[in-house]
């Protein structure tokens, strides 16, 4: 089997396991089974398939088991367990994927015990100011070794467990130490079950570190989403979670991170407006503003030179825009990932263990920088703060390794300047309250978390399963009750869900809200707007006349009944509502034209035209009811008045219009007008799409028109040819 086939009869089984079809199950574990060739695992199936069989034949020859219910659950445990653990030791012996090709380096490798990993911090710690590159070499060592190991082990023992639980403990352990270990446990935790790695991400929430304690929450609810549908089968999490969240601070945390996570879907789009939008723009002026630093000395001088800097910025036009960035970043949204995903081809990012690694200036790739910069510098300032995640600090001083020395020099001159001001902000986050400093930390740890599924190095992209394509429906989770009690969250998180515009699950966190709820016409609409924007037209319109029941005569309510209406076809049904939004809302332009298109489309082209005609009236220059105009009168067959209409605006004719004038002239007998017109929509056509087909297609579809209008099949096909030739000379 190839590792897409393993992987792929894996998720088969886990889906077959979720919908209680234990037999598909089983037959999915057999077809594994006969490509390991595992003596311990054939008696663990064959003991699991006899089970099954007896459970089977108690319950057809109506034997009365009052333990029935808990053998199954017991064998759905086991069959999950088997299949993953079979599944594994096949992708162990070949798998192509990163993961695997390093653990089977990882098997070969000289064995570091536990103890001395633990006495190897241990002495790094007690060292202090005295360390050689000799012992930070070492300890860099060691905890990446650490890392893999716990992110390479599939089971872990009860010795590992032991061995989190102490290292927890341990007072001389730093935050690096224990922050790395989070991470490798998080990461495996989603790789691969086990309840054992669930325990140890609670234990790390028992450390006296605060970024180990919500990277170690982190985990905790990211191993509960991923694997939520097998959390019922071990007393021992649910225990150990229960009394997790019996902590109020570990409930807000827990809400805070799934946020987050939701908050991080918006990183794509974001990143793609700044990549196409704002950083071309950033980039015509960046030569001015690096002349500029260049020849700054004063702090005067700068503040004069920032005020031509920011008329530079809203000459291009992108200054609101920017504004409008910087407020989504102060609410958590991550928009230096367009800028820092250019800076993760080091050397350094090559190891998994450094994408989580907390940043520190002693680690010897970047140590130089801060031998060379004084203790209050701008560079010491950015180790501490929390303006970039970990994996950009190391991106920025990476990157400065590469600058020239004197270059670089004045270059960090020139941001000194600004370092008070954002020395300025940091103290302002760090001094507000712990609930703000948590979400900061945890805010920049996804980032850290998104940056590594997303740009670890392309060639081994494929190798982790990208967490962040995943829906992120926490709502759905056993872990949601327990952060939920009130349904406050609940309200919060669908309401969240709608606000990022996450409709599919906006949709089923706002109907579990309903059956909790008092009746509310913003809750109807809400779940009428999402079964819109997911195309369920039939069940938007129900839930928006329910809304409509509750708060008649709600513009906003009527238009979008329409709207639903329309979509499903049903024009007269639109019209009805259109007409009451209307009477509610006048002289509305908008709303005039669609209520003259549904004219259109009911053939009433009088009437459509007095609609069209009151837009004129009310605004020139319309170019749509224009056209609309021009099209009805085609249709009545008066055909002056329809190229009159198409020629008030002729330089905003599409090659719709001008296929349409091409008509009108030659229902008028003027053909040669006509072929240029002709002509004209289908180099319009091909300006557009860089192809003339749409231009025959568009002649072709209105065939059914021009034989009303006196064309014959023969003259629509003699008017393709002739366009045809025409272009061709």
């Amino acid at each position: 089997m190839t590792d897409k086939e393993i992987v792929l009869t894996k998720e088969n089984l886990f889906y077959y396991l979720s919908k209680s079809q234990l037999g598909r199950a089983i037959e999915l574990i057999d077809n594994l089974l006969t490509q390991v060739q595992d003596g311990y695992y054939g008696d663990e199936v064959y003991e699991l398939k006899t089970n099954y069989k007896r459970m089977l034949q108690y319950m057809f020859y109506g034997v009365n088991d009052p333990e029935q219910h808990l053998v199954y659950q017991h064998l759905l445990k086991e069959t999950y367990e088997i299949g993953e653990h079979l599944a594994d030791k096949l992708l162990q012996l070949n798998s192509t994927q990163y993961t695997y090709r390093t653990k089977r380096l990882f098997a070969v490798q000289p064995v570091i015990s536990d103890e001395l990993v633990l006495s190897g911090f241990q002495r790094y710690a007690s060292l202090g100011n005295r360390k050689t590159e000799s012992d930070i070499r070492e300890y860099e060592m060691l905890i990446s070794y650490s890392f893999d190991k716990y992110w390479l082990t599939s089971l872990y023992s009860e010795t590992m467990l032991q061995q989190v639980k102490l290292l927890a403990e341990d007072e001389t352990i730093g935050q690096i130490e224990l922050c790395s270990l989070a991470s490798a446990i998080t990461l495996s935790s989603m790789a691969f079950f086990d309840e054992k790695k669930c325990l140890a991400l609670v234990e790390l929430t028992k450390s006296r570190y605060p970024e180990v304690v919500l990277r170690a929450l982190t985990g905790v609810v990211l191993f509960l989403y991923f694997h939520h549908q097998r959390i019922s089968f071990y007393p021992v999490i649910r225990t150990q979670i229960t009394l997790l969240f019996d902590k109020e601070e570990f409930i807000v945390a827990s809400q805070l991170i799934i946020k987050q996570f939701i908050r991080s879907k918006e990183t794509e789009k974001i990143t793609k407006d700044i990549t196409e939008n704002i950083l071309p723009e950033l980039s015509k002026i960046a030569p001015h503003v690096q002349n500029d630093l260049a020849d700054i000395d004063k702090q005067e001088e700068l503040e004069d030179k920032k005020n031509q800097w920011q008329d530079m910025i809203e000459e291009t036009g992108i200054g609101e825009k920017m504004q409008q960035y910087a407020e989504l970043q102060s609410q958590g949204a991550d928009i230096q990932m367009s800028t820092f995903s250019m800076l993760k081809n080091y050397p350094f990012f090559n190891v998994v263990s450094n994408w989580f690694l907390p940043f520190y200036a002693e680690h010897s790739s970047v140590s130089n920088l801060f031998k060379e910069e004084k203790e209050n510098s701008f560079l010491s300032f950015l180790a501490k703060s929390p303006i970039l995640c970990h994996s950009d600090k190391y991106s920025f001083c990476l990157n400065l390794t590469m600058v020239p020395e004197q270059y670089r020099k004045a270059m960090m001159n020139g941001v000194q300047m600004e370092s008070e001001q954002l020395k300025e902000m940091t103290n302002d986050k760090l001094s507000l309250s712990n609930t703000v400093v948590a979400e900061e930390i945890m805010n920049k740890y996804i980032q850290d978390l998104y940056r590594f599924y997303k740009l670890f190095p392309k060639n081994n992209k494929n190798s982790f399963d990208d967490i962040f394509t995943y829906k992120f429906d926490f709502h759905k989770t056993w872990m949601f009750r327990l952060l939920n009690p009130t349904n406050e969250f609940l309200f919060e998180i669908a309401n969240f869900y709608f606000a990022k515009e996450m409709y599919e699950n906006a949709l089923s966190a706002l109907l579990e809200l309903e059956e909790h709820t008092e009746p509310s016409a913003d809750l109807y609409r809400k779940i009428g707007f999402s079964y819109q924007k997911t195309y369920n037209y039939s069940l938007a319109i129900e839930y928006y006349l329910k809304a409509e029941l509750i708060e008649t005569e709600n513009i906003w309510t009527i238009r979008k009944i329409a709207y639903c209406y329309r979509n499903l076809k049903q024009t007269e049904k639109a019209l009805e509502y259109y007409l009451l939004a209307d009477s509610l809302q006048p002289n509305t332009i908008r709303l005039l034209f669609t209520i003259g298109v549904c004219y259109v489309e009911m053939q009433d082209y009088d009437t459509a035209l007095r609609y069209f005609y009151k837009i004129e009236f009310l605004e020139s220059n319309h170019k749509k009811s224009e056209n609309y105009i021009a099209l009805c009168s085609f249709l009545q067959k008066k055909y002056s008045q329809a190229t009159k209409y198409y020629h008030k605006q002729p330089d905003k004719n599409t090659f719709y219009e001008l296929l349409y004038i091409g008509h009108a002239y030659w229902c008028l007998g003027n053909k040669k007008e006509a072929l240029h017109y002709y002509l004209q929509s289908a180099y319009t056509v091909k300006k557009e799409t860089k192809q003339f087909k749409n231009f025959y297609e568009a002649l072709e579809q209105d065939t059914d028109i021009l034989l009303k209008h006196g064309f014959s099949l023969k003259d629509i096909v003699f008017i393709g040819d002739a366009v045809r030739m025409k272009i061709e000379s």
